[in-house]
């Protein structure tokens, strides 16, 4: 009989025209399909979706998508075990940087807020909420302060910072590892699960501690330049102060008087920079790895 050159079909959840190949003759392969022909159209889809089919309810079960899913969930657990990553909603947490309220109009204790949404111009107000703000690197328990977010007519015009007020006894940024409002940056968060029960705030370390600066008596010279940037090169310890801190903490609890000294510490290191003055020597630090017995907890190996 005659034979067709051209065929619709529907093979394998596949639908469309094949046509015939002599070129196919004695190999492995008789039929090949084009790729767009494996496809559901966008017509067919919505169809599809009047008939009350689970949409995707076997995408999960697909071994790719199904790898995608585990390869996801396997980093996440590393993150969470190794690292300590918890990824909270940028809706109920942000980076700000602060600025200081120049109308006068926040109390000692409030802070104003309005942040902005990443794909539309509307900008959110918190008011009358708890918010907990902290700034790194932190490591004494009062780095971390509670503030009330109050809205005020007159800061409206601030957005995507944090506004904290020129009143009270001390400034709450100088509260919060010692910091400032030349360009400081800070962790602002106010989603529930994070914010503490408690409205009291721990005292906060004494920052401004005073170091009196050397005085050479004469002029400064490249030598002397030379001098404190090989200093500054060849006791670097904050990453080792850090990691001993995280370790004390982890065995003795972060309000151990050791890990408050560490705290301490910590802050002069960082401004050894300016004042020249280091803390801790390398016998001092050796020393106080011998005393948790150079041991680590799990998520720091």
């Amino acid at each position: 009989g005659q034979q067709s050159s051209v065929l619709q079909i529907r093979y394998a959840g596949c639908k469309g025209v094949v046509t015939s190949d002599p070129a196919l003759d004695g190999q492995e392969k008789q039929l090949i399909l084009r790729t767009t022909i494996e496809l559901l159209n966008e017509k067919l889809i919505h169809v599809f979706s009047l008939q009350n089919l689970t949409t995707f309810s076997n995408l999960c079960h697909e071994s790719f998508f199904r790898q995608i899913i585990l390869n996801c969930c396997l980093s996440d657990i590393h993150s969470l075990r190794n690292r300590a990553h918890i990824q909270v909603d940028k809706s109920k947490a942000r980076y700000m940087y602060g600025v200081v309220d120049e109308y006068g109009v926040l109390e000692y204790g409030q802070v104003f807020i309005q942040f902005s949404s990443m794909n539309s111009l509307e900008t959110t107000i918190l008011n009358n909420q708890k918010v907990v703000v902290t700034k790194n690197p932190c490591h004494h328990p009062g780095d971390l302060r509670t503030f009330d977010a109050v809205n005020c007519k007159e800061l409206q015009h601030i957005k995507d910072c944090i506004v904290f007020p020129a009143k009270g006894p001390r400034s709450h940024p100088n509260e919060i590892a010692g910091s400032d409002l030349d360009g400081d940056e800070y962790t602002v968060i106010w989603c529930e699960d994070l914010v503490p029960f408690f409205t009291k705030n721990p005292l906060p370390y004494d920052y401004d501690d005073d170091i009196k600066l050397k005085k050479l008596g004469r002029a400064i010279t490249k030598n002397d330049i030379i001098n404190v940037v090989l200093n500054i090169c060849e006791q670097d310890n904050i990453g080792r102060l850090s990691n001993l801190h995280l370790a004390y903490a982890d065995k003795f609890g972060l309000n151990d008087q050791r890990c408050i000294a560490l705290a301490g510490g910590i802050s002069k290191e960082l401004d050894s920079v300016k004042t020249g003055d280091h803390p801790y020597t390398e016998n001092d630090i050796v020393c106080l790895g011998k005393d948790l017995n150079n041991e680590r907890p799990d998520h720091m190996e």
